[in-house]
């Protein structure tokens, strides 16, 4: 297959700032709300929409939320992401700029596995994006938007050193700790010790929060679900549909 659909964090991003043309008008009605989703390791073939786009007929991962971004949104069947893995790709992202210029190129140690079977020198890496970087809430904030990160960060220890105004659950790590996707929840600004609360659900029951409080100014929320990293921990109800 020649294309590769790279739809993630393009569906439904509605840009266009400052246009030009509306001289005179109210400006705000020129900052349309921005909702930034970001999903980490989803094959681009595991999704609902592409047994369509691929011929087949047999289904077995259902997205119903998602094929409806696709069709009444725009899928880009020739875009890449920018980098092998989540911190690069998160990094060019953020930034605009090439993994050279930024210089996150892996996920932690370059250096990491058996020296034996390596056969070139490592590049130097880093996994924290530069404050000399404008983010996309930065520039974003700096035209008036409330910004708000909501789930994985991955990119140094806080989103609001990087133009966030609120973060949710982001911080340094690559994945879910301690249960995995399963209360008890432990992470910056999300911590829950009830029983039964699960990971996607708490961080969209706060991106909800957001965006009713603030409903009547524009706002940029980035909503990374740390969903469907791994561990591969379902809710026990999904769990059991697919068990036999």
């Amino acid at each position: 297959m020649t294309h590769r659909c790279m739809w993630c964090a393009v569906v439904l991003i509605v840009m266009g700032l400052e246009p030009c043309v509306l001289q005179g008008a109210d400006r705000s009605a020129a900052k349309p709300n921005v909702v930034f989703f970001y999903i980490d390791d989803l094959g681009w073939t595991d999704v609902g929409y592409m047994y369509d786009l691929l011929g087949r007929k047999e289904r077995f991962y259902e997205t119903p939320h998602i094929d409806q971004l696709a069709r009444e949104g725009m899928v880009f069947f020739d875009a890449y992401a920018n980098g092998p893995n989540c911190a690069p790709s998160r990094a060019s992202l953020m930034s605009g700029q090439y993994t050279p210029r930024h210089g996150v190129y892996t996920v932690g140690d370059p250096r990491r596995g058996n020296h034996r079977y390596r056969k070139l020198e490592p590049v130097e890496n880093t996994t924290v994006l530069g404050d000399e970087f404008v983010t996309i809430a930065e520039a974003l904030r700096a035209n008036g938007y409330r910004t708000a990160s909501m789930g994985k960060w991955h990119l140094g220890p806080d989103p609001r050193q990087q133009g966030f105004d609120v973060n949710v659950a982001g911080c340094h790590w690559g994945s879910p700790r301690g249960g995995g996707y399963h209360s008890p929840l432990r992470y910056p600004n999300l911590r829950v010790s009830e029983e039964g609360v699960y990971l996607t659900d708490a961080l969209t029951e706060k991106a909800l929060q957001f965006i009713t409080k603030n409903a009547d100014r524009p706002f940029f929320l980035y909503l990374t679900h740390y969903a469907v990293h791994t561990p591969l921990q379902a809710k026990a109800a999904l769990a059991a549909k697919y068990r036999g």
